[in-house]
């Protein structure tokens, strides 16, 4: 059974924590203007509350860890496609901008949003 929008949400907000992508404090700031996490579920703002915490992810983790994480939560960032796509795709815009090599970011992504990110970021 899939998860509603507020679960998912929820939840990866949580795994993220769990993981160590994000502290507390980070997602809190993340998602501050919005009213927290339950300002974001109430005014259905999941697109850019997943681009907002996505940006901050790697200002604490490497490209490697990243790398790490797109390839072993690829069924995670299945989920919930009209909202994760830009999860995956303020990730991939953070580390662009910071100068990492995107290419094997993007080879991680999930198969369906690759080839809009090779259009964005590597203008194929």
């Amino acid at each position: 059974m899939m998860l509603s929008d507020a679960e998912f949400f929820t939840s990866l907000a949580q795994k993220l924590i769990t993981l160590d992508f994000l502290s507390k404090n980070d997602l809190d700031s993340c998602l501050e203007e919005f009213g927290g996490i339950q300002g974001v579920i109430s005014e259905k703002y999941y697109i850019l509350a997943c681009e907002y915490i996505s940006r901050e992810i790697p200002k604490n983790k490497s490209s490697k860890e990243i790398l790490a994480f797109l390839k072993e939560n690829k069924l995670l960032l299945m989920q919930h496609e009209e909202f994760m796509y830009y999860f995956v795709e303020a990730l991939v815009d953070r580390m662009f901008a910071m100068g990492n090599e995107v290419r094997p970011i993007i080879a991680a992504a999930p198969e369906p949003y690759q080839q809009f990110l090779k259009r964005r970021f590597l203008g194929e």
